[in-house]
């Protein structure tokens, strides 16, 4: 089926960082996002655009932030802003509920799920761009909440992050 030009089966949807601490009430990163994501009807559109790919062939790929655990960063030198409030805060927790896919958006065994990234970016030190390329993917839709740390939330020199991965 032809998407403006594009192929469904070489046409990716990108969901990053689905976890429940981002999408659902509880959820750590909730508060930050919930205003603008309940404004939009944000859950019930990502729900018809899943159920929409699948339905039209379109690969859904999973791409994962890193699920903390205790001692993740211990050690390191750099550890950027993101990094800092997701270990103090113990964000997208292994084990934890916050930690597990939101159940509108558990991956399905069709779908790719790629390797954690540790950072704000779902290509660096990752598989995606094989696992797209293994796939012809040549159009890619991307999903990606925005999760502004407020500034009461944020290490002192914090720089303001990005709303593209």
């Amino acid at each position: 089926m032809p998407l403006g030009g594009y192929s469904a089966n070489r046409t990716g949807l990108l969901l990053i960082d689905p976890y429940n601490d981002m999408l659902s009430d509880g959820g750590r990163l909730w508060p930050d996002v919930k205003v603008v994501a309940e404004a939009v009807d944000l859950l019930p559109h990502l729900r018809a655009l899943v159920e929409a790919a699948r339905r039209i062939g379109v690969a859904l790929f999973y791409v994962p932030h890193r699920r903390w655990r205790e001692g993740n960063y211990d050690g390191w030198r750099h550890p950027g802003p993101g990094q800092t409030f997701t270990d103090r805060e113990s964000v997208f927790g292994e084990g934890m509920w916050g930690g597990d896919w939101h159940p509108d958006l558990v991956p399905q065994p069709d779908d790719v799920v790629v390797q954690q990234h540790w950072g704000q970016n779902g290509f660096a030190n990752t598989d995606l761009d094989l696992q797209l390329k293994q796939r012809a993917i040549v159009k890619r839709s991307l999903w990606r909440e925005w999760w502004p740390i407020p500034a009461s939330r944020r290490p002192p020199a914090a720089a303001p992050n990005s709303a593209i991965t």
